[in-house]
């Protein structure tokens, strides 16, 4: 601490003092019915000494360098942000405390925007490095700034200044706003009253203690189901249990590098290989063991409590939903029993048997080899379509910019993502392929690295990983169908994020859309994928060129039915015994997200029909709502502009029935 005085640095100074200050206000209001005489000891961190210069996670302006982002300076880089951001939130309240009458929508927003935009910066980019780098001292780091940063940015919520003051903008100069100031205003307004801030006295205080403790069994919760399913493992040695799993799979479960095929093999709850091996292992005591080790990760009894005493319009949904799958699926149910019974299996098909048994049922009715197929989707196929589709439906065009800015991997693509017309870049992406088990957490995933902000003169960039095995000798990377459908899915969240035009980056890209409407562009080109004309424009041997045969293609269609009822069904039973425990509806959130990409999905289908201007025009007025607003607007809304109408379940069922 005496370096900081010697050196005269009064601005340091002056950001410490501020700091403490802000400390002793929060610890006094804390301890105001303490006895006068008590002592209390109160350890003041050291503001680190990092600057732009020489602690590139503050470079908000810039794409990480990350070869000299250490796990320190992650660590040193977010204190001094969240430190600033405290004390320059404090400064922002006292002014706004003298003149609230004097304040207009920029002068509000602006030192918020000014002052979250790089706290987020650098807490993605020690989260993203947390994820992707074999050392843990980046995991380590990043769950030490964490809680820090979070609480930082949530402070926010509990000023009666900040909250009075947007509340008296918002009453008196609502009309005078644009439509996503209006969506900030809200925002603001809603997270404060959700933060408990028109409470008072020991209401307030009770609210404050319960928000903190379930911050930390939220965060315990997390923590041990993830520490769960990285301890389970099964060594299997017996190659008759996994006979049947496809060879590239076996290849990549193998303990033995320099003989795959020998074992033994090793399983964990790895949604890939848990996925794969519910539905290939024919041991049915192997299925079991797995299945009860993924559903009972962290789990414990407890007594189950209706929270909720009225029907609500989801309920509603689901019922009508329900009545339209129900006596289908119970007859895709009998049918699949049948066809286990006739292949020797005397039991009745339990939840452990159903994913081996539709598979076995699937490679019956509609036989597809799995691994030849992946030979006509090379990985580098796959995104050329990709942004050829983007360019011809969307306006907006990818380039290739690797080698231009620095990677964390040496295997890892850049890209950049411009307008068509104007030329205009609008984003950019990283693309991180291929497997590391050693250090890449696994999994699929497209994360925001930084968000767009008009007034920071910021454009979006992101990060999508992948967890592919690296090419065979001789052989490009190819991708299964499977992996198809998580490259589809992820791309469709990373061009909601990119190629947003919202100005606010607390409201761009995904930030503050509806649960309800989250991964409603990840499940349209997941849709987009499941179709003929996708699939025979995409497809190209790697070898000979050719697309993919008709009949294969044609198998392939039938195939994405197959128990669709049932999975739908599974689908409204945990969404009904969710809405059943809790106020909130977390497993609703997929259904009405399907639902609402079928109702999308089917206005490009139609589109289809009449030609590539039509399809052009839908494909334009998509990006201008579900692309560009993001969460600039209420997802409903979003949804009225790009359709018309409202979404109707309707959609749904005929996407799942009409076959």
């Amino acid at each position: 601490m005496a370096n900081l005085f010697v050196k005269s640095d009064f601005s340091k100074l002056e950001t410490l003092c501020k700091f403490y200050q802000n400390i002793c206000k929060k610890f006094a209001s804390s301890k105001k019915s303490a006895v006068g005489y008590n002592s209390y000891y109160v350890l003041l961190p050291e503001i680190p000494p990092d600057t732009k210069e020489t602690n590139p996670i503050l470079r908000v302006n810039e794409f990480p360098k990350f070869s000299e982002i250490t796990p320190d300076k992650c660590v040193t880089g977010c204190a001094k942000r969240s430190i600033e951001f405290d004390v320059e939130i404090g400064n922002f309240l006292d002014t706004i405390k003298q003149n609230r009458h004097l304040l207009t929508f920029e002068k509000i927003f602006h030192p918020l925007e000014e002052q979250v935009i790089p706290l987020n910066y650098a807490w993605r980019t020690t989260k993203h490095l947390s994820y992707v780098q074999s050392n843990t001292s980046y995991r380590d780091a990043f769950k030490r700034i964490h809680y820090q940063i979070e609480n930082a940015k949530n402070q926010r919520w509990l000023s009666p200044d900040l909250y009075l003051s947007i509340k008296e903008l918002n009453a008196g100069h609502r009309l005078s706003l644009d439509v996503h100031q209006r969506r900030l205003v809200d925002m603001y307004l809603l997270q404060s009253r959700l933060n408990g801030i028109e409470l008072t006295g020991d209401e307030k205080k009770k609210f404050i203690n319960h928000l903190i403790k379930l911050a930390e069994l939220k965060n315990h919760f997390r923590n041990r189901v993830m520490m769960c399913t990285n301890m389970f493992y099964h060594d299997i040695e017996d190659f008759s249990i996994v006979s049947e799993l496809p060879k590239s799979f076996l290849s990549h479960i193998s303990t033995n590098k320099l003989d795959p095929t020998r074992g033994p093999w090793r399983v964990t709850l790895n949604q890939t290989i848990y996925n794969t091996m519910m539905s290939y292992c024919g041991d049915r005591m192997t299925r079991w063991n797995l299945w009860n080790a993924y559903n009972n990760r962290a789990s414990r009894n407890h007594d189950d409590k209706n929270l909720s005493n009225h029907i609500i319009i989801e309920e509603i949904r689901l019922l009508s939903l329900k009545q339209r799958f129900q006596p289908i699926a119970e007859d895709e149910v009998t049918q699949l029993q049948e066809f286990a019974n006739s292949e020797g299996f005397p039991f009745k098909l339990e939840m452990w048997d159903v994913p081996y048994w539709r598979r076995r049922q699937l490679d019956h009715m509609y036989p597809v080899n799995t691994d030849g197929l992946k030979d006509y989707f090379p990985l580098k196929r796959v995104f050329e379509y990709l942004f050829g589709f983007c360019k011809v439906l969307f306006g907006i065009q990818f380039i290739d910019c690797t080698g231009t800015v620095e990677t964390w991997h040496e295997d890892v693509k850049f890209y950049r993502l411009y307008d068509n017309e104007s030329g205009k870049e609008l984003g950019a992406f990283y693309l991180d392929a291929f497997t590391r088990p050693s250090e890449k957490m696994g999994g699929v995933w497209m994360e925001s690295g930084r968000e767009r902000s008009q007034f920071l003169n910021l454009f979006p960039f992101s990060y999508f990983c992948l967890n592919l095995d690296r090419p065979e000798q001789g052989k490009p990377c190819l991708v299964t169908y499977e992996q198809l459908q998580q490259i589809f899915f992820q791309f469709g969240h990373g061009l909601q994020q990119l190629a947003t035009t919202t100005p606010y980056g607390e409201i761009s890209g995904q930030r503050n859309i509806e649960w309800d409407a989250l991964a409603t562009c990840a499940n349209l080109m997941k849709m987009i994928l499941n179709t003929r004309q996708t699939l025979r424009s995409m497809s190209r041997h790697y070898e000979t060129g050719k697309s993919l045969p008709d009949d294969v293609v044609d198998s392939i269609m039938k195939r994405r039915h197959h128990l669709s009822s049932f999975d739908n069904m599974m689908n409204l039973y945990t969404s009904a015994f969710d809405l059943e425990l809790y106020i909130n509806k977390d497993r609703w959130h997929p259904v009405m997200q399907k639902m609402l990409a079928c109702d999308i999905f089917k206005t490009f289908r139609n589109a289809s029909r009449e030609g590539t201007h039509k399809m052009i025009e839908v494909g334009t007025r998509y990006r201008n709502t579900f692309l560009s607003m993001g969460g600039g607007l209420p997802s409903s809304e979003v949804f009225r502009r790009f359709q018309g109408q409202d979404p109707s379940p309707e959609s749904l069922v005929s996407y799942y029935l009409h076959r």
